[in-house]
């Protein structure tokens, strides 16, 4: 009696010890995690941030656009496109706006600017050239005059089978100027407004070698150690206006660089912080994790060593239960297969799932004359000549094949995954060489015959009822020809199909 207690105490004891070791581990795993999200919820807040900045910006040349639009489509009704009013339009908009210039460049690239100015081609300044498209607007930073970087915003005037020449807007942005004003922006940070080019249009908050207004960003990156990333990778980042970010170092000082495009525009919005701001905010949030996990895994551990063991017996004896109350439902108790509600939800599922796109073959049986074997030898007999078959076929097909008995003397034979068509037929001649050697009976043996009718998926049916009712008109098939002998439903003939047929069109 001692040795059983001290058994079982044993066994309540090692899934304890071992199920808080793995609750340990998913919880230090779990804390790992949290760590590494709070410390992307982190960066995340800084990414938000720059993308907020660079909304202003896209908010600006948004309103641009809807300028450049309106104008567009009034100046396109004038036959002239350097008329009076045309002019009188741009410098209404000029005056009305914080815009440097508007220009109308007809489709020789002459151009007429808000304040009278002409121009005989405007297309001339190749840095310029680079701003004309026939598709909607588009922004483009160019280095003009006394190192100057203005934003030219271009609207095609055109119809649907012409393009008659652009609305060209001249804007130099001083959304930096006003940015610290802001107390949601730290001036420990610095942020600067880049071109596609890497030239620093605008730069506020504390100095940085990166963003000096004048110089390129691009360029001075060379000369930056990347601690996670590569030059490369910034650099087509500037480029190709995407977002993301970087940790580098620049001689003493560490940063993280935050970078976001803006709306149609060929620029970015860049963010350095220092590494150690922002490791400063991940320690607050990963010391709070570590307390937070901490005091959950000793909650846990409790619990465990107080219910572990109740809950483990629980479940062995309600899984036990469970499968042998499922076995007993699904299993026909003379032949051992399946019943015919198993075999057919079995079948079903197969179908629609793992099946779906793959060749199945369903096989139906008859025993032959078996209404005369119970009345001949009885119904004991009957019964035992369908718990042999039941016992003796199943060796006959591979494990995953879904054998069942679905009526009183009829089967089902569901062989998955055909891969060899040749096997088709080939599976037929096995079940009627089953027969062959299938004999029943002590004393005097008695050998059963059956009539088999074979259907394939998908050729035959595609689900399971028409798949069913095809094997069932074959079945039929061989006992008209006198029983003892498989049919398959593709040798029927039309008329034979019909009645299986119109149920696939419904």
């Amino acid at each position: 009696m001692k040795k059983t207690e001290k058994f079982k105490a044993n066994s309540y004891t090692l899934p304890v010890i071992f199920l808080s070791i793995i609750i340990l581990a998913i919880l230090s795993s779990f804390r790992i995690r949290m760590i590494e999200d709070a410390k992307s919820r982190v960066e995340e807040s800084y990414r938000l941030e720059t993308s907020d900045i660079s909304q202003l910006y896209s908010r600006n040349i948004y309103a641009m656009e809807k300028i450049a639009n309106l104008l567009a489509t009034e100046i396109l009704e004038e036959e002239d496109l350097f008329d009076d009013s045309c002019i009188e339009n741009i410098a209404v908009a000029k005056r009305a706006t914080n815009v440097n210039n508007i220009y109308i460049v007809n489709d020789n690239y002459a151009a007429i600017d808000a304040n009278g100015q002409t121009y005989v081609n405007i297309n001339e300044d190749k840095k310029l050239s680079s701003i004309f498209s026939a598709k909607g607007t588009e922004g483009r930073f160019i280095k003009g005059g006394k190192g100057i970087n203005y934003l030219y915003l271009s609207r095609a005037i055109a119809s649907k089978n012409q393009n008659r020449g652009y609305i060209i807007i001249e804007y130099v942005p001083n959304i930096m100027e006003t940015l610290l004003n802001n107390p949601k922006y730290s001036s420990s940070n610095t942020f600067a407004l880049v071109s596609a080019d890497g030239d620093v249009i605008e730069s506020a908050g504390n100095k940085s070698y990166l963003c000096e207004v004048g110089t390129n960003m691009i360029d001075k990156a060379q000369n930056v150690i990347y601690v996670d990333g590569s030059y490369n990778a910034f650099r087509q980042a500037i480029v190709d206006c995407r977002t993301g970010s970087q940790q580098t170092v620049y001689g003493d000082q560490g940063n993280y660089i935050f970078y976001s495009p803006i709306d149609n525009c060929k620029a970015s919005v860049v963010m350095l912080v220092d590494t150690k701001d922002v490791e400063r905010s991940f320690s607050v949030v990963s010391k709070n994790i570590r307390t937070m996990t901490m005091e959950i895994g000793i909650a846990i551990i409790a619990f465990i060593i107080i219910f572990a063991g109740i809950a483990l017996l629980n479940k062995a004896k309600y899984n036990v239960e469970t499968e042998d109350l499922q076995n007993k439902a699904d299993t026909d108790l003379l032949t051992d297969l399946y019943n015919k509600v198993a075999t057919e939800r079995m079948i079903k599922e197969y179908l629609q799932g793992d099946g779906k796109n793959s060749v199945s073959m369903l096989f139906v049986l008859d025993v032959d004359d078996f209404k005369k074997i119970n009345d001949t030898r009885g119904h004991a007999f009957g019964d035992q000549v369908l718990a042999q078959f039941g016992h003796q076929i199943r060796s006959w097909f591979r494990v995953n094949d879904i054998l069942g008995r679905i009526g009183g003397d009829e089967f089902m034979i569901f062989i998955k995954d055909v891969k060899d068509p040749e096997l088709i037929r080939h599976e037929g001649s096995r079940i009627m060489q089953f027969f062959e050697g299938f004999n029943v009976g002590e004393y005097t043996k008695y050998s059963p015959t059956a009539s088999v009718g074979g259907a394939v998926y998908p050729t035959d049916a595609e689900d399971f009822d028409s798949l069913y009712k095809a094997a069932d008109k074959a079945v039929y098939k061989s006992k008209k020809d006198g029983k003892n002998r498989v049919s398959f439903y593709a040798d029927l003939n039309k008329v034979e199909k019909d009645a299986v047929i119109e149920k696939k069109e419904d």
